[in-house]
């Protein structure tokens, strides 16, 4: 399925997802406060229901259904079920009021 995606998404040597300089920087700082030592970040969908489904970020241990990239320096894991759902999905990071957190921006919206 690999060589699928890769031909038909054009993912050769390049990364299926991106991170914002904000969002970088809020992945650092998580890092660095829980103190973790080679952190892996998972990036997914996870179905909410039948016909609704959201992006997940966590960090992670590595399974063999996953596909491993370093992107900006983080290791990035991505379940091969899921790379076609956040294929050209960037990851950013915000604030309104008391509130903050990580905002996936599709590329098809």
């Amino acid at each position: 399925m690999s060589i699928i995606l890769q031909t038909k998404f054009g993912m050769q040597n390049t990364a299926p997802i991106s991170f914002t300089p904000s969002a970088k920087e809020a992945l650092a700082s998580s890092i660095r406060h829980h103190q973790l030592v080679a952190p892996m970040v998972r990036v997914g969908v996870k179905a909410l229901g039948t016909y609704s489904t959201t992006f997940l970020l966590a960090f992670d241990l590595e399974t063999i259904d996953d596909q491993v990239f370093i992107i900006d320096g983080f290791t990035v894991l991505i379940a091969k079920k899921d790379t076609m759902f956040v294929m050209g999905l960037e990851i950013d990071y915000g604030q309104k009021g008391k509130d903050a957190g990580f905002i996936f921006n599709e590329p098809r919206k």
